[in-house]
């Protein structure tokens, strides 16, 4: 990845009657960048992906890809290829006919033909594949299909609509780590439209938080989930316990906050944010919490200087870890803490006292 632009987007809106699927959209990808557009069902992240493909047309705005104003361009003339969610594979084919498909137009001779067939088919481990008819092959394999197909013509730029959403969860987690690895292999842009947290963040470069048609936050997949910009962000990726707090004081780069439950703490300011009366209504806010930003002392934990004593509400086994429902003080909600289960380890059972340990890096103000 490099800092050039493979792809600007400008003040893009798309309206269908008088829905704004799009609204005033502006975002820079990266050459060479793995992209995810993350959000709910409906909040555009598909829309803005065929708008890049050419699929369909903004209502204002314009996208460039590689320099070049995309306005009227179709999708089969820009410098894109898409992976659709259904793969689209012909089960009439075999495994190499599907991935030579889209070679007919360029009028290659065949043996030009089968070379870059067998490269396509060797980038997703599917070399010895190429003579099975494609109904012969697992869903793993129609997808590396799929890629392959979508490879072959070179792109710049490569788009993918949700292409692990139809496979199970250990096959998908196991396409996760190999669809990173072909996107640094190959070396192109890759962007890639998903509504699952922990795929975005396991596989971008950089994230775009997308609702209602807008980008609720643009950064690396660490700086969203450990700094969200605001609560719709923090809600919808991993777990976050939200308490009100009181800001006493504000400098540069820190606010001085009394969280309810807690006390008083120095936080993190979010980039570009001023605190004023104007945005905040008698100085109040939300602050964020991590559940495994905080910790359960057990006897002998030492090292916590900031503790709170709360009750056991519900603990929640998940294997590799537990969850913690916290009754503490004040708060008409409990607090959620998680906890490795590691070997020795007690599990603590309802009703049971408990001390919280904490730190201000485990506040974030939100917006």
């Amino acid at each position: 990845m490099n800092d050039r632009n493979i792809i600007e987007i400008d003040r893009v809106t798309r309206k269908f009657g008088e829905f704004t699927a799009l609204d005033d959209v502006s975002l820079q990808i990266r050459e060479g960048e793995f992209f995810s557009l993350l959000g709910p069902s409906g909040c555009g992240k598909t829309t803005l992906l065929r708008q890049i493909g050419g699929f369909d047309d903004p209502t204002s705005g314009a996208i460039r890809i590689d320099g070049q104003n995309m306005t009227g361009v179709p999708a089969n003339r820009r410098p894109t290829n898409m992976v659709f969610q259904s793969y689209a594979i012909f089960p009439h084919l075999t495994v190499a006919q599907n991935v030579a498909y889209g070679l007919r137009k360029l009028r290659l001779d065949r043996q030009e033909r089968d070379r870059r067939v067998k490269e396509a088919l060797a980038q997703v481990d599917m070399a010895h594949l190429g003579a099975r008819r494609s109904n012969e092959i697992s869903g793993g394999q129609r997808q590396r299909v799929a890629l392959a197909r979508a490879l072959i013509m070179r792109p710049k730029v490569l788009l993918l609509d949700e292409p692990l959403s139809a496979l199970d969860k250990k096959l998908r987690e196991q396409m996760q780590v190999e669809l990173r690895h072909l996107q640094r292999q190959v070396g192109i842009t890759f962007i890639l439209v998903t509504h699952d947290q922990e795929e975005a963040l396991t596989m971008s470069d950089r994230i775009a938080v997308m609702f209602g048609g807008k980008i609720a936050q643009c950064d690396r997949p660490e700086e969203i989930y450990q700094h969200p910009r605001n609560r719709v962000v923090a809600e919808f990726i991993g777990g976050m316990n939200f308490l009100q707090a009181a800001m006493l004081r504000e400098s540069d780069d820190m606010i001085e906050v009394d969280v309810a439950g807690f006390g008083r703490a120095e936080v993190r300011k979010p980039a570009g944010v001023t605190y004023n009366g104007s945005t905040l209504a008698n100085g109040g806010l939300t602050i964020g919490a991590r559940p495994e930003r905080m910790t359960l002392v057990f006897d002998g934990d030492g090292g916590h200087n900031r503790v709170v004593e709360g009750t056991v509400v519900e603990a929640s086994y998940y294997g590799d870890m537990t969850y913690y429902s916290i009754a503490i003080g004040s708060l008409e909600k409990p607090i959620v803490v998680s906890m490795r289960n590691t070997i020795g380890r007690r599990s603590l059972a309802a009703g049971e006292k408990v001390q919280v340990g904490w730190g201000p890096e485990s506040l974030v103000p939100l917006l």
